[in-house]
């Protein structure tokens, strides 16, 4: 029984097995998109030219505390361009979701009006 039973058991044409395929071409990814691995930093350290931090005490200065907050500032802008990176791949994702959702209800509508409708009746 079921949608999946409908198409195996011959009541799909090939508009359906069209659109069936088209629906799996569009769901691929057509360039993948590089993750880092699990625990690994979204945006790489870089090398300073810079003398080493110390973090075990407080800072000594002004030149040191701006030594700092200028290190801990300085990934931010790669940070924000990940994160809208991100998200415009979300929401691209998303779309995709409910495209597919959307021709997903129509095929099953029209497989359950072909189940039902008469022999005689065209397709």
């Amino acid at each position: 029984g079921g949608l999946a039973g409908g198409l195996t058991g011959g009541l799909a044409g090939p508009g359906i097995r069209r659109q069936l395929a088209d629906l799996a071409r569009r769901g691929r990814r057509t360039r993948e998109v590089e993750h880092p691995a699990a625990g690994e930093p979204l945006v790489p350290a870089e090398p300073s030219a810079e003398r080493a931090i110390s973090w075990d005490s407080p800072p000594q200065d002004e030149t040191e505390l701006a030594a700092r907050e200028s290190q801990l500032t300085r990934p931010v802008p790669r940070l924000l361009e990940a994160m809208n990176c991100a998200a415009a791949e979300v929401n691209l994702l998303d779309q995709q979701v409910a495209e597919a959702r959307e021709q997903c209800r129509r095929l099953a509508e029209r497989c359950h009006r072909l189940r039902i409708a008469p022999a005689t009746a065209p397709i």
